[in-house]
């Protein structure tokens, strides 16, 4: 990176930011303002005519959203987008049917992150030590409803009823791990509401594994 590059990386504004709201909001809006690349992972926050759009996206596009919605519910965030990084032809083809941008806007590059999968890790995430010759499965729900409480969970994922012991001790006489992970959307909500839920082979797992030496989570994928 050239040194007469000015890298800014803004924050969320939540409450344990520095500074107050004020103070922070006004800090974003200068540095948006005085951007010449303004790189994002959600849609275009700010565009003038100054500025180039770049978005990085946050995830395969898997579900129904933006267009195919059809309700009026969900606004084209990528309307102000000048160049998107997709990862190939058929991420472009399915997110184009979310959001209708040019097709010549589409830059196919892959998804940097997706080359964890195929290198070796050497050593285990601290949470499957003791699960060495276990199988593991993840399970990575995207945000649905907001339906909290331990009784609605599965309901929450679809199931109308579910017993935590019976498949506990499925897993167990199998040689399995679950961990389940919810989306940031709903992380903080879910694990305050299930965490005095615990069962041996059944690990929900957050946001803080990084603090394990791992800078993503896709590092962990290929223990799966």
């Amino acid at each position: 990176i050239s040194p007469d590059i000015n890298i800014v990386l803004m924050e969320d504004f939540n409450s344990k930011a520095e500074g107050s709201f004020i103070r922070r909001k006004f800090s974003l809006y200068k540095n948006l303002l005085t951007s010449r690349i303004i790189v994002t992972t959600h849609g275009s926050l700010f565009k003038s005519f100054k500025n180039i759009t770049v978005d990085l996206w946050h995830a395969f596009p898997t579900k129904k959203a933006g267009l195919m919605l059809n309700d009026g519910s969900e606004k084209n965030i990528l309307k102000d987008t000048d160049y998107f990084l997709s990862y190939s032809e058929f991420s472009t083809l399915l997110l184009n049917s979310r959001y209708g941008i040019k097709v010549s806007h589409y830059i196919e590059l892959g998804s940097p992150r997706n080359d964890y999968l195929f290198k070796k890790q050497n050593r285990r995430p601290s949470f499957l030590k003791e699960f060495e010759n276990c199988k593991v499965i993840f399970f990575l729900p995207t945000f649905r409803e907001q339906r909290y409480g331990e009784e609605k969970l599965m309901k929450n994922l679809r199931f109308e009823k579910f017993d935590f012991n019976l498949f506990n001790e499925y897993l167990k006489n199998n040689n399995l791990l679950f961990v389940l992970k919810f989306h940031p959307n709903d992380e903080k909500k879910w694990w305050e509401a299930l965490k005095d839920i615990n069962y041996s082979n059944i690990v929900l797992l957050k946001d803080e594994f990084l603090n394990d030496g791992f800078e993503d989570f896709y590092q962990i994928l290929p223990f799966s």
